[in-house]
Protein backbone atom coordinates (compact mmCIF):
# COMPACT_ATOMS: atom_id res chain seq x y z
CA UNK A 1 0.00 0.00 0.00
CA UNK A 2 1.22 3.48 -0.80
CA UNK A 3 2.84 5.14 2.19
CA UNK A 4 1.83 8.52 1.50
CA UNK A 5 -2.27 7.04 1.19
CA UNK A 6 -1.68 5.81 5.05
CA UNK A 7 -0.40 9.22 5.77
CA UNK A 8 -3.30 11.19 4.31
CA UNK A 9 -6.17 9.07 5.46
CA UNK A 10 -4.50 9.37 9.27
CA UNK A 11 -3.89 13.04 8.51
CA UNK A 12 -8.09 12.75 7.68
CA UNK A 13 -9.04 11.04 10.70
CA UNK A 14 -7.55 13.26 12.84
CA UNK A 15 -9.10 16.18 11.90
CA UNK A 16 -11.85 14.72 11.77
CA UNK A 17 -11.44 13.95 15.34
CA UNK A 18 -10.17 17.04 16.34
CA UNK A 19 -13.48 18.85 14.99
CA UNK A 20 -15.90 16.09 16.92
CA UNK A 21 -14.12 16.84 20.20
CA UNK A 22 -12.25 20.12 19.95
CA UNK A 23 -11.86 19.57 23.89
CA UNK A 24 -9.13 17.48 23.21
CA UNK A 25 -6.94 19.56 21.68
CA UNK A 26 -7.95 22.82 23.61
CA UNK A 27 -4.73 24.56 24.91
CA UNK A 28 -4.73 27.55 27.16
CA UNK A 29 -2.21 29.86 28.69
CA UNK A 30 -2.55 28.69 32.48
CA UNK A 31 -5.43 25.89 32.55
CA UNK A 32 -5.09 22.98 33.91
CA UNK A 33 -6.39 19.53 33.87
CA UNK A 34 -8.15 19.81 37.44
CA UNK A 35 -9.04 23.50 38.97
CA UNK A 36 -9.08 23.62 42.26
CA UNK A 37 -12.02 25.29 44.24
CA UNK A 38 -11.05 28.83 44.40
CA UNK A 39 -10.11 28.68 40.01
CA UNK A 40 -13.68 27.20 40.16
CA UNK A 41 -15.23 30.22 41.82
CA UNK A 42 -13.49 32.47 39.44
CA UNK A 43 -14.42 30.81 36.43
CA UNK A 44 -18.52 30.90 37.36
CA UNK A 45 -17.45 34.79 38.84
CA UNK A 46 -16.31 35.25 34.85
CA UNK A 47 -19.40 33.47 33.63
CA UNK A 48 -21.71 35.74 35.37
CA UNK A 49 -19.40 39.07 34.81
CA UNK A 50 -20.05 37.73 30.81
CA UNK A 51 -23.51 37.02 30.90
CA UNK A 52 -24.89 40.37 29.73
CA UNK A 53 -22.23 41.08 27.23
CA UNK A 54 -19.95 42.71 29.07
CA UNK A 55 -17.77 43.81 32.12
CA UNK A 56 -19.12 46.94 33.84
CA UNK A 57 -15.89 48.97 35.97
CA UNK A 58 -18.24 48.22 38.99
CA UNK A 59 -18.31 44.13 38.32
CA UNK A 60 -13.99 44.50 37.38
CA UNK A 61 -13.35 46.13 40.81
CA UNK A 62 -15.72 43.96 42.95
CA UNK A 63 -13.61 40.39 41.11
CA UNK A 64 -10.45 42.60 42.06
CA UNK A 65 -11.54 42.72 45.52
CA UNK A 66 -12.50 38.81 45.95
CA UNK A 67 -9.03 38.04 43.84
CA UNK A 68 -7.51 39.98 46.59
CA UNK A 69 -9.25 37.95 49.35
CA UNK A 70 -8.23 34.32 47.76
CA UNK A 71 -5.15 34.99 46.90
CA UNK A 72 -2.35 34.73 49.62
CA UNK A 73 0.29 36.54 47.14
CA UNK A 74 1.08 38.98 43.93
CA UNK A 75 1.81 35.54 42.17
CA UNK A 76 -1.16 33.57 42.82
CA UNK A 77 -3.49 36.32 41.89
CA UNK A 78 -2.01 36.84 39.11
CA UNK A 79 -2.63 33.10 38.40
CA UNK A 80 -6.22 33.58 39.28
CA UNK A 81 -6.85 36.51 37.20
CA UNK A 82 -5.20 34.88 34.03
CA UNK A 83 -7.92 31.62 34.50
CA UNK A 84 -10.95 34.65 35.03
CA UNK A 85 -9.81 35.67 31.71
CA UNK A 86 -9.84 32.70 30.01
CA UNK A 87 -13.30 31.37 31.66
CA UNK A 88 -15.07 34.41 30.77
CA UNK A 89 -14.68 34.02 26.96
CA UNK A 90 -14.35 29.76 27.51
CA UNK A 91 -17.51 26.97 26.07
CA UNK A 92 -17.54 25.58 29.58
CA UNK A 93 -20.95 25.94 31.34
CA UNK A 94 -21.30 27.77 34.46
CA UNK A 95 -23.81 24.51 35.45
CA UNK A 96 -20.51 22.17 34.79
CA UNK A 97 -18.45 24.46 36.82
CA UNK A 98 -20.75 24.48 39.56
CA UNK A 99 -20.37 20.42 39.43
CA UNK A 100 -16.78 20.24 39.30
CA UNK A 101 -16.96 23.15 42.42
CA UNK A 102 -19.56 20.56 43.88
CA UNK A 103 -17.04 17.68 43.88
CA UNK A 104 -14.19 19.67 45.56
CA UNK A 105 -16.98 20.05 48.60
CA UNK A 106 -17.45 15.85 48.71
CA UNK A 107 -13.75 15.81 48.97
CA UNK A 108 -13.07 17.82 51.96
CA UNK A 109 -12.94 21.78 50.93
CA UNK A 110 -13.83 24.12 53.25
CA UNK A 111 -12.37 26.98 52.35
CA UNK A 112 -15.54 29.33 51.30
CA UNK A 113 -18.87 27.68 51.85
CA UNK A 114 -21.43 26.75 49.24
CA UNK A 115 -24.16 29.81 50.19
CA UNK A 116 -20.95 32.18 50.78
CA UNK A 117 -20.16 31.28 47.07
CA UNK A 118 -23.91 31.72 46.02
CA UNK A 119 -24.06 35.32 47.91
CA UNK A 120 -20.57 36.46 46.59
CA UNK A 121 -22.12 35.40 43.24
CA UNK A 122 -25.53 37.13 43.72
CA UNK A 123 -23.37 40.38 45.02
CA UNK A 124 -21.91 40.29 41.51
CA UNK A 125 -25.23 40.18 39.91
CA UNK A 126 -26.74 42.50 41.69
CA UNK A 127 -23.87 44.92 41.60
CA UNK A 128 -25.43 46.80 38.71
CA UNK A 129 -28.89 47.23 40.32
CA UNK A 130 -29.89 44.15 38.33
CA UNK A 131 -31.00 40.79 38.59
CA UNK A 132 -32.54 40.22 34.64
CA UNK A 133 -34.25 36.38 33.89
CA UNK A 134 -30.82 35.07 31.87
CA UNK A 135 -29.26 35.94 35.30
CA UNK A 136 -31.61 34.61 37.64
CA UNK A 137 -31.30 31.12 35.10
CA UNK A 138 -27.95 31.07 35.60
CA UNK A 139 -27.88 30.83 39.26
CA UNK A 140 -30.40 28.66 39.34
CA UNK A 141 -28.52 26.15 37.35
CA UNK A 142 -25.20 27.04 39.50
CA UNK A 143 -27.33 26.08 42.25
CA UNK A 144 -28.15 22.80 40.75
CA UNK A 145 -24.52 22.31 40.23
CA UNK A 146 -23.79 22.63 44.09
CA UNK A 147 -26.42 20.39 44.59
CA UNK A 148 -27.94 23.18 46.74
CA UNK A 149 -32.00 22.24 47.11
CA UNK A 150 -34.92 24.93 46.10
CA UNK A 151 -36.05 25.13 49.48
CA UNK A 152 -32.40 26.40 50.80
CA UNK A 153 -32.15 28.18 47.48
CA UNK A 154 -34.97 29.97 47.64
CA UNK A 155 -34.31 31.25 51.20
CA UNK A 156 -30.79 32.39 49.66
CA UNK A 157 -31.95 34.30 47.06
CA UNK A 158 -34.96 36.02 49.33
CA UNK A 159 -32.51 36.79 52.45
CA UNK A 160 -29.83 38.23 49.96
CA UNK A 161 -32.99 40.67 48.19
CA UNK A 162 -34.19 41.60 51.03
CA UNK A 163 -30.53 42.56 52.58
CA UNK A 164 -29.70 43.96 49.48
CA UNK A 165 -32.77 46.43 49.29
CA UNK A 166 -31.60 47.16 52.90
CA UNK A 167 -28.42 47.99 52.04
CA UNK A 168 -29.69 49.69 48.50
CA UNK A 169 -32.22 51.81 50.28
CA UNK A 170 -29.49 53.20 52.79
CA UNK A 171 -27.67 53.86 49.99
CA UNK A 172 -29.79 55.92 47.94
CA UNK A 173 -30.67 57.95 51.43
CA UNK A 174 -27.09 58.47 52.04
CA UNK A 175 -26.74 59.75 48.27
CA UNK A 176 -29.77 62.18 48.60
CA UNK A 177 -28.25 63.28 51.68
CA UNK A 178 -25.13 64.12 50.23
CA UNK A 179 -26.74 66.03 47.08
CA UNK A 180 -28.89 68.12 49.86
CA UNK A 181 -25.50 69.22 51.43
CA UNK A 182 -23.95 69.59 48.28
CA UNK A 183 -26.79 71.61 47.28
CA UNK A 184 -26.82 73.73 50.13
CA UNK A 185 -23.31 74.21 49.97
CA UNK A 186 -23.57 75.90 46.57
CA UNK A 187 -26.52 77.79 47.57
CA UNK A 188 -24.54 79.08 50.45
CA UNK A 189 -22.00 80.26 48.53
CA UNK A 190 -23.81 81.88 45.73
CA UNK A 191 -25.37 83.59 48.69
CA UNK A 192 -21.82 84.59 49.78
CA UNK A 193 -21.25 85.59 46.03
CA UNK A 194 -23.92 87.78 45.70
CA UNK A 195 -23.57 89.67 48.89
CA UNK A 196 -19.95 90.49 47.99
CA UNK A 197 -20.85 91.28 44.58
CA UNK A 198 -23.67 93.69 45.97
CA UNK A 199 -20.84 95.20 48.94
CA UNK A 200 -18.40 95.58 45.90
CA UNK A 201 -21.32 97.62 43.91
CA UNK A 202 -21.75 99.67 46.87
CA UNK A 203 -18.27 100.46 47.35
CA UNK A 204 -18.00 101.58 43.73
CA UNK A 205 -21.18 103.45 43.37
CA UNK A 206 -19.46 105.00 47.26
CA UNK A 207 -16.59 105.85 44.98
CA UNK A 208 -18.25 107.31 41.82
CA UNK A 209 -19.92 109.68 44.25
CA UNK A 210 -17.12 110.90 46.29
CA UNK A 211 -15.29 111.04 42.72
CA UNK A 212 -17.97 113.60 41.30
CA UNK A 213 -19.33 115.86 44.55
CA UNK A 214 -17.13 118.95 45.64
CA UNK A 215 -14.49 118.59 48.48
CA UNK A 216 -15.77 119.39 51.87
CA UNK A 217 -14.29 122.62 52.98
CA UNK A 218 -11.78 121.90 56.77
CA UNK A 219 -13.91 123.72 59.09
CA UNK A 220 -11.25 124.89 62.04
CA UNK A 221 -13.43 125.09 65.29
CA UNK A 222 -11.28 126.91 66.71
CA UNK A 223 -11.23 129.83 64.60
CA UNK A 224 -13.73 132.93 64.21
CA UNK A 225 -14.86 131.59 60.84
CA UNK A 226 -15.27 128.03 62.34
CA UNK A 227 -17.65 129.06 65.13
CA UNK A 228 -19.75 130.37 62.11
CA UNK A 229 -19.47 126.96 60.43
CA UNK A 230 -17.30 128.27 57.64
CA UNK A 231 -13.94 127.40 56.34
CA UNK A 232 -10.81 129.58 57.29
CA UNK A 233 -10.49 132.50 54.57
CA UNK A 234 -14.41 132.73 53.57
CA UNK A 235 -15.58 136.12 52.32
CA UNK A 236 -17.15 138.54 53.91
CA UNK A 237 -20.71 137.89 52.48
CA UNK A 238 -20.38 134.32 53.29
CA UNK A 239 -19.54 135.16 56.83
CA UNK A 240 -22.69 137.23 56.57
CA UNK A 241 -24.77 134.62 55.28
CA UNK A 242 -24.01 132.40 57.81
CA UNK A 243 -24.71 134.97 61.24
CA UNK A 244 -27.29 135.47 59.72
CA UNK A 245 -28.62 131.87 59.82
CA UNK A 246 -27.00 130.73 63.00
CA UNK A 247 -28.59 134.05 64.95
CA UNK A 248 -31.91 132.41 63.75
CA UNK A 249 -31.37 128.92 65.27
CA UNK A 250 -29.90 130.14 68.38
CA UNK A 251 -31.54 133.48 69.42
CA UNK A 252 -32.71 133.35 72.84
CA UNK A 253 -35.89 135.17 72.10
CA UNK A 254 -36.80 132.94 69.01
CA UNK A 255 -36.26 130.05 70.89
CA UNK A 256 -38.28 131.57 73.77
CA UNK A 257 -41.27 132.17 71.15
CA UNK A 258 -40.82 128.31 70.16
CA UNK A 259 -41.32 127.50 73.82
CA UNK A 260 -38.28 125.88 74.31
CA UNK A 261 -37.15 125.27 78.09
CA UNK A 262 -35.31 127.32 80.09
CA UNK A 263 -31.79 124.66 79.80
CA UNK A 264 -32.04 125.43 75.90
CA UNK A 265 -32.18 128.80 75.90
CA UNK A 266 -29.48 129.57 78.17
CA UNK A 267 -27.13 127.26 75.89
CA UNK A 268 -28.50 129.52 73.13
CA UNK A 269 -27.87 132.90 74.88
CA UNK A 270 -24.08 131.41 75.31
CA UNK A 271 -24.13 129.88 71.73
CA UNK A 272 -25.15 133.43 70.33
CA UNK A 273 -22.40 135.70 72.18
CA UNK A 274 -19.76 133.16 70.86
CA UNK A 275 -21.31 133.51 67.51
CA UNK A 276 -21.82 137.19 67.88
CA UNK A 277 -18.07 137.83 68.72
CA UNK A 278 -16.71 135.80 66.57
CA UNK A 279 -19.32 137.90 63.73
CA UNK A 280 -18.11 141.37 64.78
CA UNK A 281 -14.37 140.10 64.94
CA UNK A 282 -14.48 139.08 61.05
CA UNK A 283 -16.12 142.03 59.76
CA UNK A 284 -13.34 144.20 60.98
CA UNK A 285 -10.87 141.91 59.87
CA UNK A 286 -12.39 141.58 56.14
CA UNK A 287 -13.23 145.30 56.11
CA UNK A 288 -10.44 146.51 56.76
Amino acid sequence: MNIWFIITVILILLVAFRVMNPKMFEISKGKKKQLDDKELIVALMAKICKSDGHISEAEALFVGLILDELAPNQADREELKEKFNYYKDSQETPYNLACELAKCYQQGSKKISKHKVVYMLLNLIYIDGNFNMMERKMMDRICSGLEIGDGVKAEIFARFEREFKEHDKARKERKKRAQEREQERQQQEEQKRQERAHKAEQEQTKQEQAEQEPAQPVINEDSDWGVLGLPDGAPLGEVKKAWRALVKQYHPDILMGMGKNQQIISEGTRKIQEINLAYENLKAKLAS
